[in-house]
């Protein structure tokens, strides 16, 4: 969407691998989390922004028409937040 209407979606991530940071029971082989968080978007359909108009033949030159959706003023993308926590574990080998 054009500006004022485009927005940032930003995503971050972070792994650590807890088996290669501290000392863990001798039946834990590896040990892994995982923290991430996500905004993404969905835009609108064309031309919602504004009034648009029509061209129909006829008469002397034609006819210009109003289009039957109205433009909305204050349109906003969808905007979808998401978070994840997650984890892998080995044991006993």
């Amino acid at each position: 969407m054009p500006s004022p209407y485009a927005y940032f979606y930003p995503s971050v991530g972070l792994t650590a691998v807890l088996s290669d940071m501290i000392k863990l029971p001798s039946f834990v082989d590896f040990a892994k989390i995982r923290v991430s968080g996500t905004q993404v978007g969905n835009d609108a359909q064309a031309f919602l922004l504004t009034q648009t108009y029509g061209f129909s033949p006829g008469g002397t030159g034609g006819f210009i028409s109003r289009d039957g959706t109205q433009a909305i003023a204050n349109l906003k993308p969808e905007l979808t937040t998401s978070q994840e926590i997650g984890t892998e574990w080995r044991f006993l080998k």
